[in-house]
């Protein structure tokens, strides 16, 4: 298990650059500001190592189930820079975000193995 924390205010420049490095344009990063803007950040979560930071974002939304509505997370933003990829530390950071996520909404959460179907990079 990685050392994870909360996210403060704080950690909103390096959040930012994080994701900067990890998507080919500014659109996430803005996202994960929006998120936190709107207040639909249920949990911002990041990992630091060496200077470097990892970030994942539970994010407030509404799904259907049986053609109602329900309150979920889901898990997304997520962000480790490029040269990080496959350390495991995304892995790790994803793997205890989604047991976060069950507190949150138990039926939604995903498991660890998901993440590479999602594209992430362990």
């Amino acid at each position: 298990m990685i050392g994870v924390c909360p996210a403060t205010s704080a950690d909103a420049p390096a959040i930012r650059r994080v994701h900067e490095a990890a998507f080919p344009t500014l659109a996430e990063a803005d996202l994960v500001e929006r998120l936190g803007g709107d207040r639909d950040a249920a949990l911002s979560l990041i990992h630091e190592e060496d200077g470097a930071v990892v970030h994942v974002l539970l994010s407030r939304m509404t799904v259907t189930a049986d053609g109602r509505p329900v309150a979920a997370v889901g898990l997304a933003p997520f962000a480790i820079t490029p040269d990080r990829h496959t350390e495991g530390i995304g892995t790790a950071l994803i793997g205890q975000a989604l047991a976060l996520a069950e507190a949150f909404a138990p039926p939604q959460a995903g498991s660890a193995e998901d993440a590479p179907a999602f594209g992430a990079l362990a």
